[in-house]
């Protein structure tokens, strides 16, 4: 399976059409095998039965040429008057005359008591064959002929005719021939059919052509089984396969039936099976051969064919590698029609989105990368006013803590001068002189405090800055993202091919995602400082408001002074004012020096901010750098 997976397209193809070939070859072979083999077994068995029939026929010639024989030799007048004399001698010569004449193997003269009087073929005489067919048929005047058995030969063509002396029977006549012995009919079979042919005597071979070491196979026994028991025992014909002394044969064999229907034995008809065997095999190397030609030529046309398909694809593959290295020029050139005509068309469509897409990305980064630079300068910027105004604001903290240890020595001296009304004067002058001292310093914070709100006002003008600046970082991303979208949809649509693709789609995406992540801090760190700037606003406006207040105080308390020195029956009562209102002065003065540490904080804290934005915005133009180097690795 591994090998398999490593094949090339042509290969695959070409191994496919040869495993096709071979399976194809194997199934026709087999086929060609059975069809012909069926063919020649059935061409041999018909040839067989045609065989046997000659034979049987031949056989049956000579059973009518015995008979003749022996009707013939009965009715000469010299054989009947030497039955009648018994004169063996006579009858003997008789016989052997007749046996030469028609290629017999015996002559047999029995009296009409069935006694032989004299054997052509023997010098024996006198034994009974009255238990021979033949004989008791010619005893009752009939002739016959057929297969029977005898006591000197085992089993014979046998035929019988009477011998008549008027309407007597005087005695028989019995001709045939010796098929225990002699061959010649077998062989005469042989010659004309090329058959071998056997006859058997029960199930023993009792005369055969067929040789074995040289000699008669005499002695082979008949299949045991189906054969022996359709033909010996069922008196049937059988045509089977078998083996004699070393060979094959389409065999028939035909029963030998005596007078009475016994089974005597079997007669074998055997064509040798080499002529039909080297028939198949000749049949199956032409077929093989025929298979082998066509298999090389579908071969060759499977090898053309898969050259033909792998050649654009090899194009296709090439194209693709070039792509997926960066090079968006590459365009494939395939004008066919079939699939992978449009797969082409379609890889260079991929291509087309994605030049198109990464010059855009390419703008886009660029803008990100001015803008992340806009927002580093703008967040310096802003890093810079917040320490200027940390400075002016400390600056404002310190003259609160004067003015109010001013208060409180206010409040003090007022206290000495109402104990004292005789240094009234000299206190109401010094407290003129501390007033306008007081005034002075006052307007100093009122117009610190200003400066202050109106720094304030400047660093949330500049907030709304960094804003505009993060909602335009906003747009960029969601653009970014929107084009990295379009692009993982483009290379999902190419598949493997667009592996490469979907990877860069989704490292923009991630870049965008961070960046729309860092652009919610900062808008959150600015937000935090809009509100701290309003509120620091608020407070101040509200400080300007009592420093105001406080000078009008100031100034009335001048004039109060000045009315002191002509009214000294009243120091008493206004210096207690005075205290009260150096008091109230002492307790402002402390407010607004805490709203100031208040302030300060705030601007501490959006100092810091700053700083975390101006890194964040660091962050975004190295992420717009590293976004610009991806998007410089494609060449269109």
């Amino acid at each position: 399976m591994k090998i398999w997976h490593n094949l090339t397209i042509t290969g695959k193809i070409t191994g496919l059409i040869a495993m096709s070939i071979v399976f194809l070859c194997a199934a026709t072979l087999i086929t060609a095998y059975l069809l012909v083999s069926n063919a020649t077994n059935d061409l041999a068995e018909k040839e067989s039965w045609a065989k046997a029939a000659f034979a049987e026929s031949r056989l049956e010639l000579m059973k009518g040429q015995a008979l003749s024989t022996a009707a013939l030799t009965a009715q000469k007048q010299d054989f009947v008057e030497a039955i009648k004399n018994k004169d063996s001698a006579a009858l003997r010569q008789i016989g052997r005359k007749a046996m030469e004449k028609n290629g017999l193997d015996f002559v047999t003269v029995s009296d009409h008591e069935g006694t032989v009087l004299a054997r052509a073929h023997s010098d024996k005489a006198g034994d009974k064959v009255v238990n021979q067919a033949a004989v008791q048929m010619a005893l009752k005047g009939e002739g016959w002929v057929g297969i029977d058995t005898g006591t000197i030969i085992k089993i014979s063509l046998r035929a019988g005719a009477p011998v008549w002396s008027g309407n007597t029977i005087v005695g028989t006549v019995t001709t045939g021939l010796n098929l225990s012995e002699n061959v010649a009919v077998l062989e005469e079979v042989k010659k004309n059919t090329g058959v071998e042919c056997a006859i058997f005597s029960g199930d023993t071979v009792a005369s055969t052509t067929i040789m074995k070491d040289g000699r008669p196979a005499i002695g082979m026994k008949i299949d045991k089984g189906d054969t022996a028991e359709k033909v010996l025992k069922k008196g049937e014909k059988v045509h089977a396969v078998t083996e004699l002394a070393g060979r094959r044969y389409d065999a028939v064999y035909s029963p030998i039936k005596g007078a009475d229907g016994v089974i005597l034995g079997a007669l074998l008809i055997g064509t040798p099976r080499e002529l039909s065997e080297k028939t198949s095999g000749s049949v199956l190397r032409y077929v093989l051969l025929a298979c082998g030609a066509v298999g090389v030529c579908m071969l060759g046309a499977a090898f053309a064919v898969a050259r033909s398909m792998t050649r654009p694809i090899k194009k296709t593959i090439d194209g693709v590698e070039a792509i997926s290295r960066g090079d968006l020029t590459t365009r494939l050139e395939i004008s066919s029609a079939d699939e992978i005509g449009q797969l082409g068309r379609h890889i260079n469509g991929l291509a087309d989105a994605l030049d198109t897409t990464i010059a855009q990305v390419s703008a886009m980064s660029g803008q990100v990368d001015e803008a992340a630079a806009s927002l580093e300068l703008s967040t310096h910027e802003m890093a810079r006013g917040a320490e200027e105004m940390t400075v002016q604001i400390n600056s404002v903290a310190t003259a609160s803590e004067e003015m109010s240890m001013t208060s409180t020595e206010i409040a003090q001296k007022c206290t000495l001068a109402a104990r004292s009304s005789d240094s009234a004067n000299k206190s109401a002058v010094a407290g003129e002189t501390m007033i306008a001292g007081t005034l002075a310093v006052m307007e100093g914070i009122q117009a610190k405090v200003k400066n202050s709100s109106t720094i304030v006002e400047e660093l949330g003008r500049r907030s709304g800055r960094i804003g505009e600046i993060i909602d335009l970082i906003n747009d960029v991303a969601d653009q970014t993202n929107l084009l990295a979208l379009n692009a993982a949809i483009e290379a999902a649509r190419a598949g493997e091919h667009g592996r490469g693709f979907a990877v860069v789609a989704d490292e923009v995406k991630k870049l965008a995602d961070r960046t729309i992540q860092a652009t919610r801090e900062i808008s959150e760190v600015v937000n935090a400082i809009e509100k701290s700037t309003l509120h620091a606003v608020t407070s101040m406006e509200e400080g300007v408001g009592e420093v105001e207040e406080g000078v009008k105080k100031a100034a009335q308390m001048g004039d109060s002074l000045k009315d002191v020195l002509g009214q000294i029956q009243a120091v008493s009562s206004e210096v207690s004012q005075i205290a009260v209102a150096a008091e109230q002065q002492t307790a402002t003065t402390n407010e607004i020096a805490r709203n100031i540490l208040n302030i300060s904080g705030v601007i501490t804290r959006t100092s810091d901010r700053i700083r975390d934005n101006s890194g964040a915005a660091g962050q975004l133009a190295g992420l717009s750098r590293e976004l610009r180097a991806l998007v410089g690795k494609f060449r269109t």
